[in-house]
C-alpha cells in the first residue's frame, strides 16, 4: 500500500520543539496542482479562486506558445523563495519585458508563520493571523499613511455610479481601522461607504476584483461643506481591513449618485509617485478609468494597527532522499525575531503563487496572486522570544 503524507518539524534555537504529520493541504493547492497538469488553458480558465488578499481571482496553466516565441515561463507552484526583502519576477507565461512585470517579494510566498489557534478548515485562503516579515514591533490603532498635500480640486466623475479612490501598497502590513479623505459635496450625493477591492487586468485594462475586502461605516455626505477645500471625512471600518504589503489594493467612494449630486475629493496635482487617483465606472469589476487623473493624489489618511513581525530567511528546497520506488524531500524556512517582544506562534502554512495568462496585456502585469496552499495549528503553541530563530520543515514523502 502507496502512503503519501507530509511531515512538519519545528525547531526553536537549533532544537527540536514540534513534530507532527500535516493534515491540512488545502483546496487552493488542489486548484493550483489542477491548472499545471490538466492543460487549463485561458479560453477556458478556472474562476473563483480566492487568494490571500481574500479575491476572488481567475488562473490558468496556459502560457505563449507561437511560432514567432518559444514557451514563456509561469511561477505557478513555485515554493523556493528569496529571503523576505528579496524579490523574483513573477512569470505569468507571458512575452512581457521583464521590467513590465509584478515583483514577488520573499515574504509573499514560501513557508510563512501566525498567531492564530483557530481550526483548521480545507477552505482556507490564509493563515488567519500571519506574522510579517519585518523587526516591528507590535503598533496600536494610529495614523499609519498618509498624503496631506493639497495645491487643487478633482474634476467630479462624469457617470453616475462613479466612484474615487487610490491604488494602494502598504510601506508595513496593517490592520486599518479607518480611512479619512479630504472632502466636499456638490448638491446633495446622500450616503456614501468607503470600499476596498484588489486590482487585476484583462488586457490593457486595469480592472476591479468583484470581492468587497472591507465596507466602511455609512457616512451621510449631505453633511460635509458646499465648497472647496472641504474637510477631512472620517470613514471607520468595524471590522479592520488587512492590507499585506506587497500586495496592491483600491480604496474608493462613491464618486456620483445621480446627475449633479457630486463628492469631491481634494487632491494635490503635482508628480509624486506613479499611480495616484483613479475613477471606474459601473459596477464591481468593471474597467477602471485614468485618462486625465493619473497626476491627481488624493488628501487621505489611513489609521491601523500592526502585529509584531519577524524576518523571513529564504524558503529552501533540499536534502532530497530517493529509494526507488521511496522518495522524500525538506521545505524549510528560518524565522528570526527581532522585534522586541515575544510573539506567540499558533500557526504556520505554505504561500504559493498562481497567475492567468492573457495574450493581449501589453502594459503592467496585474495577474499574478498568491494562495495558501497548506496551514497548519501548532499544539501546544511556541513562545519565540526577542533574538530567539524558529524553523519550521515541510517534508513531503510517498512510501510504497
Amino acid at each position: 500500500m502507496s502512503r503519501l503524507r507530509t511531515l512538519l518539524t519545528i525547531n526553536k534555537n537549533g532544537k527540536r520543539v514540534y513534530r507532527e504529520y500535516s493534515k491540512s493541504f488545502t483546496f487552493h493547492f488542489m486548484e493550483a496542482l489542477y491548472v499545471c497538469h490538466a492543460n487549463i488553458l485561458t479560453g477556458v480558465p478556472l474562476t473563483g479562486v480566492t487568494d490571500v488578499m481574500g479575491c476572488s481571482r481567475t488562473i490558468d496553466g496556459d502560457s505563449l506558445d507561437t511560432a514567432t516565441y518559444t514557451i514563456y515561463a509561469k511561477n505557478t507552484l513555485a515554493l523556493d523563495a528569496p529571503s523576505g526583502s528579496g524579490t523574483v519576477h513573477a512569470l505569468d507565461g507571458s512575452n512581457r519585458s521583464p521590467w513590465r512585470t509584478q515583483l514577488l517579494s520573499g515574504h509573499q510566498f514560501g513557508i510563512v508563520l501566525g498567531t492564530d489557534a483557530t481550526a483548521v478548515t480545507p477552505t482556507d485562503s490564509r493563515l488567519v493571523n500571519q506574522v510579517f516579515h519585518g523587526v516591528g514591533a507590535t503598533v496600536a490603532d494610529a495614523s499609519r499613511e498618509s498624503q496631506t498635500l493639497e495645491n487643487t480640486d478633482t474634476a467630479p466623475p462624469a457617470i453616475d455610479g462613479s466612484i474615487y479612490g487610490i491604488a494602494f501598497s502598504p510601506a508595513r502590513s496593517m490592520y486599518m481601522t479607518r480611512i479619512d479623505f479630504k472632502t466636499f459635496r456638490t448638491g446633495n450625493p446622500g450616503n456614501v461607504t468607503a470600499n476596498v477591492v484588489g486590482l487585476t487586468q484583462l488586457g490593457a485594462s486595469t480592472i476591479t476584483d468583484n470581492t468587497i475586502l472591507g465596507t466602511s461605516n455609512v457616512v451621510n455626505a449631505n453633511l460635509w461643506g458646499a465648497a472647496s477645500p472641504g474637510a477631512l471625512a472620517t470613514f471607520t471600518f468595524a471590522t479592520p481591513v488587512l492590507l499585506q504589503k506587497g500586495f496592491l489594493y483600491f480604496i474608493y467612494i462613491n464618486g456620483r449618485t445621480t446627475a449633479g449630486n457630486l463628492t469631491n475629493i481634494r487632491t494635490y496635482n503635482a508628480l509624486l509617485y506613479a499611480g495616484g487617483l483613479l475613477s471606474r465606472s459601473g459596477g464591481a469589476g468593471t474597467i477602471l478609468t485614468t485618462s486625465g487623473l493619473l497626476s491627481y493624489y488624493p488628501v487621505y489618511d489611513i489609521w491601523g494597527t500592526s502585529p509584531a513581525e519577524m524576518e523571513y530567511g529564504g524558503t529552501s528546497i533540499y536534502g532530497r532522499d530517493t529509494a526507488d520506488p521511496n522518495d522524500s524531500f525538506n521545505i524549510s524556512r528560518i524565522f528570526r525575531n527581532n522585534s522586541g517582544e515575544s510573539i506567540e506562534i499558533n500557526e504556520c502554512g505554505i504561500y504559493v503563487p498562481v497567475s492567468r495568462y492573457i495574450a493581449s496585456v501589453t502594459n503592467w502585469s496585474l495577474n499574478n496572486y498568491v494562495v495558501c496552499a497548506a496551514r497548519d495549528v501548532i499544539a501546544p503553541h511556541i513562545d519565540v522570544a526577542d533574538g530567539e530563530n524558529i524553523e519550521v520543515i515541510y517534508t513531503p514523502s510517498i512510501t510504497v
